[in-house]
Order: C-alpha cells, then sequence, then structure tokens
C-alpha cells in the first residue's frame, strides 16, 4: 500500500471502494464506513492475521459508549501532558492518567501481536495522525490570530502543525516512563507530516 495516496481521493464511500485492501481501509476518516469495508476484507478472508489486528484497533478506537475517536482523544491528552506537565512532581502526579492514555492508543497491542501487531498501529497512529492535520487545517479557532482577528498564513499554519506534532511526540517528561511503543508515534508523526509537505524544513 501506498501511504502516500491516503488523501488523494474524496472521501466518498463508493470511490473508496474501487480501491485494492488495505488502502480502502486506510482512506477513508469516517469510523463506520472504516468498518464495512474491513468487514467485506474479513468476509473475502483477506489478510486474516492483520485484519484480526485492525478488527481489534477498530473495537479499542471507535467503539466507545460516547462515541469518541480514542486514537483522537489519546493525542489530545498527550498534548495536554507535553505542553502542562513540566516538573518531575506532576509527572508522577499523571502517570495513572498517562497509563491510561497510552491504553487508548493501545500500545499493549504490541506485546499481543509482535512485528504484526507493531505494523498496524504504525499504520492507525498515522491515519488518526493524518486526520488530525486535516482537522487542523479546517478549524478557523486553530488556524486563527489572537482574539480571531484574521488568520495565519499558509506557512505560519503549517509550522503550527509542525510544533504541535514534534511537542507532542517529544515533548513528554521522561518521568512518565512512556512505552517503547511511543516511538512508532514519532515516526508516524513525522512521516505523516513529511508526506503531507515534502518540501517543509521544520521538523520542531
Amino acid at each position: 500500500m501506498d501511504i502516500n495516496k491516503m488523501r488523494d481521493i474524496e472521501e466518498k464511500e463508493e470511490e473508496i471502494v474501487k480501491f485494492e485492501w488495505p488502502q480502502a481501509y486506510y482512506l477513508p476518516t469516517d469510523g463506520e464506513i472504516r468498518k464495512r469495508a474491513l468487514d467485506k476484507a474479513v468476509a473475502k478472508g483477506l489478510e486474516p492475521k492483520r485484519n484480526k489486528i485492525r478488527q481489534e484497533l477498530w473495537e479499542r478506537r471507535y467503539n466507545t459508549p460516547t462515541g469518541v475517536d480514542n486514537f483522537l482523544a489519546g493525542y489530545m491528552n498527550l498534548s495536554y501532558y507535553a505542553s502542562v506537565v513540566k516538573s518531575n512532581l506532576m509527572a508522577k502526579f499523571h502517570k495513572k492518567d498517562i497509563k491510561k492514555t497510552q491504553e487508548l492508543l493501545c500500545y499493549d497491542i504490541i506485546d499481543k501481536y509482535g512485528a504484526d501487531g507493531e505494523d498496524m498501529l504504525y499504520l492507525e497512529l498515522y491515519h488518526m495522525l493524518d486526520y488530525y492535520i486535516d482537522i487542523c487545517l479546517r478549524d478557523k479557532k486553530y488556524g486563527g490570530i489572537i482574539m480571531g482577528i484574521g488568520t495565519l498564513k499558509k506557512a505560519s499554519l503549517i509550522n503550527k502543525i509542525s510544533n504541535d506534532l514534534f511537542k507532542t511526540s517529544y515533548g513528554l517528561s521522561p518521568e512518565f516512563e512512556i512505552a517503547p511503543a511511543h516511538k512508532l508515534f514519532q515516526k508516524a508523526a513525522k512521516q505523516c507530516f513529511f508526506n503531507r509537505y515534502p518540501n517543509s524544513e521544520k521538523w520542531s
């Protein structure tokens, strides 16, 4: 699958189903559309081992009582901890919270499934981060200037997204003792950003 083409078409289900598996699963951002694509692949017997992992990741990401995307929620939590938790004492106080956030992001899937789990988690994290960038680009508040007067120029908005991704990836206190799986998050964030903005020189 060419991960660079994940955003090449409009998100229309009748168009997405024309793509080969597994690209048809990683193109849409709507959880229900992704589920229907996954169910079809399972019914056809495609990639049974990997699709079993995809099913578990889907359940843990989307099948929540509140309808919240747990991966996006996990990202926002990490962003908060990277921005606010500066002292070792605060980090120790939030250790239980950071553990729950890692569960939201399914960092434990690697221990359960090994190399296939690592591959599937990387793609799911990449999918979430790519979707997050889309949200940032559409959100007028995110791209707004102080007091809502005007909007950031394109270059400034891209820099803001870069800073956001970098801070969330690398700005967590060592006191959190975050799982090694977070390196996949870091890798996915950097790769996703530069796939979107290949001419960008900024990643910090």
